[in-house]
Protein backbone atom coordinates (compact mmCIF):
# COMPACT_ATOMS: atom_id res chain seq x y z
CA UNK A 1 0.00 0.00 0.00
CA UNK A 2 1.64 3.36 -1.01
CA UNK A 3 1.78 5.72 1.71
CA UNK A 4 0.35 9.35 1.71
CA UNK A 5 3.67 11.27 2.28
CA UNK A 6 4.92 9.16 -1.11
CA UNK A 7 1.54 10.22 -3.34
CA UNK A 8 1.87 13.73 -2.24
CA UNK A 9 5.71 14.09 -2.77
CA UNK A 10 5.08 12.98 -6.30
CA UNK A 11 2.26 15.49 -6.75
CA UNK A 12 4.84 17.91 -6.02
CA UNK A 13 7.44 16.97 -8.21
CA UNK A 14 5.82 17.22 -11.16
CA UNK A 15 4.11 20.43 -10.73
CA UNK A 16 7.57 21.43 -9.57
CA UNK A 17 9.16 20.76 -12.77
CA UNK A 18 6.08 21.30 -15.60
CA UNK A 19 3.84 24.18 -13.77
CA UNK A 20 5.10 26.95 -16.19
CA UNK A 21 4.33 24.29 -19.11
CA UNK A 22 1.08 23.57 -17.92
CA UNK A 23 -0.20 26.98 -17.45
CA UNK A 24 0.75 27.98 -21.27
CA UNK A 25 -0.99 24.67 -22.26
CA UNK A 26 -4.55 24.91 -20.16
CA UNK A 27 -4.99 28.62 -21.38
CA UNK A 28 -4.77 27.25 -24.79
CA UNK A 29 -7.06 24.44 -24.52
CA UNK A 30 -9.17 26.29 -22.54
CA UNK A 31 -9.92 28.58 -25.49
CA UNK A 32 -10.56 25.19 -27.33
CA UNK A 33 -12.91 23.89 -24.66
CA UNK A 34 -15.19 26.49 -24.76
CA UNK A 35 -15.59 27.06 -28.85
CA UNK A 36 -16.36 23.32 -29.34
CA UNK A 37 -18.88 22.43 -25.96
CA UNK A 38 -17.62 19.41 -25.62
CA UNK A 39 -18.60 17.62 -21.88
CA UNK A 40 -17.33 14.47 -20.75
CA UNK A 41 -21.46 14.18 -20.25
CA UNK A 42 -22.15 13.56 -23.81
CA UNK A 43 -20.53 10.16 -23.30
CA UNK A 44 -21.92 8.87 -19.97
CA UNK A 45 -22.25 5.20 -19.74
CA UNK A 46 -21.69 4.95 -23.49
CA UNK A 47 -19.50 1.28 -23.34
CA UNK A 48 -22.71 -0.44 -21.31
CA UNK A 49 -23.48 -3.72 -22.93
CA UNK A 50 -19.80 -3.81 -24.11
CA UNK A 51 -16.28 -4.62 -23.13
CA UNK A 52 -13.15 -1.88 -23.44
CA UNK A 53 -9.72 -3.00 -24.86
CA UNK A 54 -7.34 -0.39 -22.64
CA UNK A 55 -3.68 -0.35 -24.81
CA UNK A 56 -0.68 0.56 -23.29
CA UNK A 57 2.44 1.08 -24.76
CA UNK A 58 4.85 -1.69 -23.11
CA UNK A 59 6.45 -4.01 -25.49
CA UNK A 60 4.03 -7.25 -25.00
CA UNK A 61 1.47 -5.73 -26.85
CA UNK A 62 3.31 -6.13 -29.83
CA UNK A 63 3.13 -9.82 -29.08
CA UNK A 64 -0.69 -9.40 -28.91
CA UNK A 65 -1.79 -7.32 -32.22
CA UNK A 66 -2.91 -10.64 -34.52
CA UNK A 67 -5.05 -10.95 -31.35
CA UNK A 68 -6.13 -7.77 -30.51
CA UNK A 69 -6.70 -7.60 -35.19
CA UNK A 70 -9.02 -10.72 -34.82
CA UNK A 71 -11.62 -9.35 -32.34
CA UNK A 72 -11.58 -5.96 -33.84
CA UNK A 73 -15.18 -5.19 -34.03
CA UNK A 74 -16.04 -6.92 -30.91
CA UNK A 75 -14.90 -4.32 -28.12
CA UNK A 76 -13.82 -1.42 -28.20
CA UNK A 77 -10.02 0.34 -27.76
CA UNK A 78 -9.13 3.03 -26.14
CA UNK A 79 -5.29 3.78 -26.16
CA UNK A 80 -2.67 6.21 -24.65
CA UNK A 81 -1.00 8.79 -27.11
CA UNK A 82 2.00 6.58 -27.98
CA UNK A 83 -0.18 3.82 -29.08
CA UNK A 84 -2.06 5.69 -31.26
CA UNK A 85 0.94 5.71 -34.17
CA UNK A 86 1.54 1.88 -33.18
CA UNK A 87 -2.11 0.54 -33.45
CA UNK A 88 -2.07 2.13 -37.19
CA UNK A 89 1.22 0.82 -38.16
CA UNK A 90 -0.63 -2.36 -37.51
CA UNK A 91 -3.65 -1.77 -38.81
CA UNK A 92 -6.22 -1.06 -36.15
CA UNK A 93 -7.99 2.45 -35.49
CA UNK A 94 -9.30 2.70 -32.00
CA UNK A 95 -12.21 4.30 -31.02
CA UNK A 96 -10.83 6.83 -28.33
CA UNK A 97 -6.94 8.04 -27.57
CA UNK A 98 -6.01 9.57 -24.25
CA UNK A 99 -3.38 12.33 -24.11
CA UNK A 100 -2.20 13.91 -20.35
CA UNK A 101 1.39 14.64 -20.67
CA UNK A 102 2.63 18.34 -22.08
CA UNK A 103 5.53 17.42 -23.82
CA UNK A 104 4.50 14.04 -25.77
CA UNK A 105 5.66 14.64 -29.17
CA UNK A 106 3.35 15.13 -32.03
CA UNK A 107 5.52 15.03 -34.92
CA UNK A 108 6.23 11.44 -34.25
CA UNK A 109 3.39 10.13 -32.32
CA UNK A 110 0.34 11.78 -33.93
CA UNK A 111 1.15 13.55 -37.51
CA UNK A 112 1.52 10.35 -39.47
CA UNK A 113 -2.29 9.48 -38.99
CA UNK A 114 -3.78 13.24 -38.48
CA UNK A 115 -6.19 12.50 -40.74
CA UNK A 116 -7.90 9.17 -39.59
CA UNK A 117 -8.57 11.18 -36.61
CA UNK A 118 -11.70 12.23 -37.48
CA UNK A 119 -14.22 9.69 -36.29
CA UNK A 120 -11.48 8.72 -33.14
CA UNK A 121 -12.21 10.95 -29.76
CA UNK A 122 -9.29 12.36 -28.12
CA UNK A 123 -9.26 12.61 -24.44
CA UNK A 124 -7.28 15.83 -23.13
CA UNK A 125 -5.73 16.60 -20.30
CA UNK A 126 -6.05 20.96 -20.67
CA UNK A 127 -2.27 20.60 -19.58
CA UNK A 128 -1.24 18.38 -22.51
CA UNK A 129 0.22 18.95 -25.34
CA UNK A 130 -1.70 21.70 -27.63
CA UNK A 131 -0.05 20.40 -30.54
CA UNK A 132 -2.37 17.05 -30.76
CA UNK A 133 -5.82 18.77 -29.60
CA UNK A 134 -5.11 21.87 -31.99
CA UNK A 135 -4.57 19.98 -35.20
CA UNK A 136 -7.44 16.72 -33.94
CA UNK A 137 -9.82 16.35 -36.65
CA UNK A 138 -12.45 14.70 -34.22
CA UNK A 139 -14.34 15.33 -31.18
CA UNK A 140 -11.82 16.32 -27.66
CA UNK A 141 -13.13 16.06 -24.57
CA UNK A 142 -11.16 17.91 -21.89
CA UNK A 143 -10.81 17.14 -18.61
CA UNK A 144 -8.72 18.42 -15.23
CA UNK A 145 -6.55 16.30 -12.77
CA UNK A 146 -7.42 16.22 -9.39
CA UNK A 147 -4.25 16.04 -7.00
CA UNK A 148 -3.29 16.25 -3.51
CA UNK A 149 -2.17 19.38 -3.68
CA UNK A 150 -4.87 20.95 -5.55
CA UNK A 151 -3.70 21.85 -8.66
CA UNK A 152 -6.77 21.22 -9.89
CA UNK A 153 -8.34 24.77 -8.55
CA UNK A 154 -5.31 26.64 -10.99
CA UNK A 155 -5.76 24.90 -13.88
CA UNK A 156 -9.75 24.92 -13.90
CA UNK A 157 -9.53 28.47 -13.27
CA UNK A 158 -6.84 28.73 -16.46
CA UNK A 159 -8.94 26.50 -19.13
CA UNK A 160 -12.82 27.32 -17.68
CA UNK A 161 -12.87 23.11 -17.67
CA UNK A 162 -14.56 22.21 -14.35
CA UNK A 163 -14.57 18.25 -15.64
CA UNK A 164 -12.34 16.86 -13.14
CA UNK A 165 -11.15 13.31 -13.03
CA UNK A 166 -7.96 11.76 -10.45
CA UNK A 167 -4.64 12.49 -10.97
CA UNK A 168 -2.98 8.67 -12.21
CA UNK A 169 0.86 8.89 -12.27
CA UNK A 170 0.88 8.13 -15.89
CA UNK A 171 -1.55 8.52 -19.14
CA UNK A 172 -2.18 4.58 -18.45
CA UNK A 173 -3.36 4.86 -15.21
CA UNK A 174 -5.36 8.01 -17.25
CA UNK A 175 -6.97 5.42 -18.93
CA UNK A 176 -8.96 3.28 -16.57
CA UNK A 177 -9.85 6.30 -14.54
CA UNK A 178 -11.19 8.28 -17.36
CA UNK A 179 -12.92 4.84 -18.50
CA UNK A 180 -14.47 3.73 -15.22
CA UNK A 181 -15.29 7.11 -13.95
CA UNK A 182 -16.75 8.29 -17.41
CA UNK A 183 -17.52 5.80 -19.86
CA UNK A 184 -19.22 2.81 -17.64
CA UNK A 185 -18.31 -0.57 -19.58
CA UNK A 186 -19.40 -3.72 -18.61
CA UNK A 187 -15.70 -4.34 -18.25
CA UNK A 188 -11.85 -3.53 -18.57
CA UNK A 189 -9.32 -5.37 -20.47
CA UNK A 190 -5.81 -4.10 -20.09
CA UNK A 191 -3.05 -4.78 -22.80
CA UNK A 192 0.44 -3.59 -22.98
CA UNK A 193 0.35 -2.55 -19.11
CA UNK A 194 3.91 -4.44 -18.41
CA UNK A 195 5.54 -1.30 -16.58
CA UNK A 196 9.14 -2.52 -17.30
CA UNK A 197 10.88 -4.53 -19.84
CA UNK A 198 13.73 -6.71 -19.88
CA UNK A 199 17.04 -7.51 -21.49
CA UNK A 200 15.29 -8.64 -25.15
CA UNK A 201 12.96 -5.75 -25.40
CA UNK A 202 12.25 -2.51 -25.44
CA UNK A 203 10.91 0.92 -23.01
CA UNK A 204 7.74 1.21 -25.57
CA UNK A 205 6.24 -0.86 -28.12
CA UNK A 206 7.44 0.30 -31.47
CA UNK A 207 10.67 0.18 -31.32
CA UNK A 208 12.59 2.63 -28.64
CA UNK A 209 16.24 2.01 -28.36
CA UNK A 210 17.70 4.54 -26.07
CA UNK A 211 15.26 4.73 -23.15
CA UNK A 212 15.75 1.26 -22.14
CA UNK A 213 18.90 2.05 -21.40
CA UNK A 214 18.86 5.54 -19.26
CA UNK A 215 14.93 4.79 -17.69
CA UNK A 216 16.57 1.64 -15.42
CA UNK A 217 16.12 3.07 -12.32
CA UNK A 218 15.33 -0.70 -10.53
CA UNK A 219 15.84 -4.21 -10.86
CA UNK A 220 12.49 -6.06 -10.07
CA UNK A 221 10.17 -8.99 -10.35
CA UNK A 222 7.43 -9.54 -12.55
CA UNK A 223 4.22 -11.81 -12.12
CA UNK A 224 6.51 -14.55 -14.20
CA UNK A 225 9.49 -14.58 -11.16
CA UNK A 226 11.46 -12.71 -13.95
CA UNK A 227 14.34 -10.54 -13.24
CA UNK A 228 12.80 -7.07 -15.28
CA UNK A 229 14.13 -3.50 -15.45
CA UNK A 230 11.43 -0.49 -14.37
CA UNK A 231 12.32 3.25 -14.03
CA UNK A 232 11.04 4.97 -10.59
CA UNK A 233 7.60 6.36 -12.80
CA UNK A 234 6.60 2.75 -14.15
CA UNK A 235 7.19 1.29 -10.23
CA UNK A 236 5.17 4.21 -8.54
CA UNK A 237 2.64 3.57 -11.60
CA UNK A 238 2.02 0.12 -11.07
CA UNK A 239 1.63 0.37 -7.29
CA UNK A 240 -0.75 3.39 -7.68
CA UNK A 241 -2.99 1.41 -10.19
CA UNK A 242 -2.75 -2.07 -7.71
CA UNK A 243 -4.61 0.26 -5.04
CA UNK A 244 -7.02 2.04 -7.18
CA UNK A 245 -8.28 -1.51 -8.84
CA UNK A 246 -8.62 -2.57 -5.17
CA UNK A 247 -11.22 0.08 -4.81
CA UNK A 248 -12.87 -0.35 -8.45
CA UNK A 249 -13.27 -4.07 -7.39
CA UNK A 250 -15.38 -3.09 -4.35
CA UNK A 251 -17.59 -0.85 -6.27
CA UNK A 252 -18.23 -4.32 -8.81
CA UNK A 253 -16.09 -2.60 -11.46
CA UNK A 254 -14.40 -5.58 -13.43
CA UNK A 255 -10.43 -4.54 -14.79
CA UNK A 256 -8.25 -7.42 -15.58
CA UNK A 257 -4.67 -7.47 -16.63
CA UNK A 258 -4.32 -9.30 -19.86
CA UNK A 259 -0.87 -8.02 -20.28
CA UNK A 260 1.20 -10.83 -21.48
CA UNK A 261 4.11 -9.73 -19.14
CA UNK A 262 4.22 -7.49 -16.12
CA UNK A 263 4.15 -6.15 -11.99
CA UNK A 264 0.53 -5.26 -11.68
CA UNK A 265 -1.44 -6.82 -8.78
CA UNK A 266 -4.62 -7.77 -9.69
CA UNK A 267 -6.65 -10.43 -11.60
CA UNK A 268 -4.64 -11.68 -14.71
CA UNK A 269 -6.54 -13.29 -17.58
CA UNK A 270 -5.70 -14.34 -21.03
CA UNK A 271 -6.62 -11.59 -23.88
CA UNK A 272 -7.94 -14.48 -26.33
CA UNK A 273 -10.10 -15.99 -24.04
CA UNK A 274 -11.73 -12.55 -22.48
CA UNK A 275 -12.56 -11.93 -26.02
CA UNK A 276 -14.01 -14.79 -27.04
CA UNK A 277 -16.18 -15.02 -24.24
CA UNK A 278 -17.58 -11.46 -23.92
CA UNK A 279 -19.21 -10.21 -26.88
CA UNK A 280 -21.71 -6.92 -27.07
CA UNK A 281 -25.42 -7.51 -25.19
CA UNK A 282 -28.49 -5.71 -25.28
CA UNK A 283 -29.08 -3.07 -22.97
CA UNK A 284 -31.61 -3.67 -20.47
CA UNK A 285 -34.94 -1.18 -21.00
CA UNK A 286 -33.56 0.22 -17.30
CA UNK A 287 -30.46 0.64 -18.56
CA UNK A 288 -31.45 2.65 -21.24
CA UNK A 289 -34.04 4.35 -18.92
CA UNK A 290 -30.98 5.70 -16.92
CA UNK A 291 -28.70 6.46 -19.74
CA UNK A 292 -31.40 8.78 -21.21
CA UNK A 293 -31.66 10.41 -17.88
CA UNK A 294 -28.16 10.83 -17.46
CA UNK A 295 -27.61 12.32 -20.90
CA UNK A 296 -30.31 14.85 -20.70
CA UNK A 297 -29.66 18.55 -22.01
CA UNK A 298 -30.97 21.96 -20.69
CA UNK A 299 -31.77 24.79 -22.78
CA UNK A 300 -33.27 28.32 -21.65
CA UNK A 301 -35.39 29.99 -23.24
CA UNK A 302 -36.12 33.42 -23.29
CA UNK A 303 -39.19 34.37 -26.35
CA UNK A 304 -41.42 37.03 -24.26
CA UNK A 305 -44.13 36.65 -27.21
CA UNK A 306 -44.88 33.22 -26.27
CA UNK A 307 -44.22 33.54 -22.71
CA UNK A 308 -46.72 36.26 -22.48
CA UNK A 309 -49.31 34.64 -25.14
CA UNK A 310 -48.59 31.17 -23.07
CA UNK A 311 -48.26 32.57 -19.25
CA UNK A 312 -50.60 35.65 -19.37
CA UNK A 313 -48.36 37.88 -17.86
CA UNK A 314 -46.18 41.06 -19.36
CA UNK A 315 -43.04 40.20 -16.94
CA UNK A 316 -40.03 38.15 -18.86
CA UNK A 317 -39.56 34.79 -17.69
CA UNK A 318 -36.84 32.18 -18.19
CA UNK A 319 -38.08 28.51 -19.19
CA UNK A 320 -35.46 25.78 -18.53
CA UNK A 321 -36.20 22.72 -21.11
CA UNK A 322 -34.98 19.46 -20.47
CA UNK A 323 -34.33 17.31 -23.62
CA UNK A 324 -32.45 14.61 -25.00
CA UNK A 325 -30.10 15.20 -28.01
CA UNK A 326 -30.87 13.85 -31.35
CA UNK A 327 -27.69 11.60 -31.81
CA UNK A 328 -28.27 10.14 -27.84
CA UNK A 329 -31.77 9.09 -29.13
CA UNK A 330 -30.35 6.81 -32.14
CA UNK A 331 -27.81 5.84 -30.21
CA UNK A 332 -30.17 4.17 -27.95
CA UNK A 333 -32.38 3.00 -30.26
CA UNK A 334 -29.38 0.53 -31.78
CA UNK A 335 -28.26 -0.04 -28.19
Amino acid sequence: MMSEKEVLNQSKSAYNQWAEVWRSHAIENGKKYRADGNSQRDLLHQGVGKTLLCVATSPSIEKQVDVIKKYRDEVDILCVDKSYKFLMDNGIKPDYVILCDAKVNYEEWCKPYIDDTEDVILFMNVTGNTDWSMNWKGKVIYFVNKDNIQSEVEFSQLSGCQELIPAGSNVGNSVVLFSTQVLGYDRYLLAGYDYCWSDDTNYYSGGDTVKRYWMKHLNQFDRNGRVVYTSQNLFFSVRWLGDYNKNLAMRGIKVYDCSLHGMLNMPWRDLETMLKLYKRRKLTLQEKQQIAQSRLKSIVTRDENQLKEALGTTEPVEVIVNYLPEDVKQWLDTA
